[in-house]
């Protein structure tokens, strides 16, 4: 798909997994998903979203390997975060996580995450 630029309609993209949600863009239905999921990321560890994001960022600026090897110590630190612990937590209850995000921590703390 990629190398002959075919064209694919959604419904194809979705049957093979190239997206996970098709949403009509008319009316006010595209407005109430995005909200819908900009809540459910919301509810997700901050601290994890934002390395996540850093990583989608730096892939444009790293080669592979370089990217694997910050992305694997980004990874790395989060398991450092009480958040990380209330993740598995909230996964082994089958409940919502009730995540700290970014509170003050001391200088020694900072250093891990």
């Amino acid at each position: 798909m990629y190398l002959l630029n075919e064209k694919i309609r959604s419904e194809e993209a979705l049957r093979i997994g190239l997206v996970s949600k098709i949403i009509p863009s008319k009316g006010n239905e595209f407005q109430k998903a995005v909200h819908i999921l900009a809540l459910e990321l919301a509810a997700q560890a901050p601290l994890a979203l934002k390395r996540i994001k850093q990583n989608l960022v730096d892939a444009d600026s790293t080669t592979f390997s370089e990217h694997l090897d910050i992305e694997a110590e980004r990874h790395a630190k989060c398991g450092f975060h009480p958040d990380a612990a209330e993740a598995g937590n909230a996964f082994m209850k089958k409940r919502k996580g009730n995540f700290q995000g970014f509170q003050k921590r001391e200088k020694w703390e900072l250093a891990k995450l």
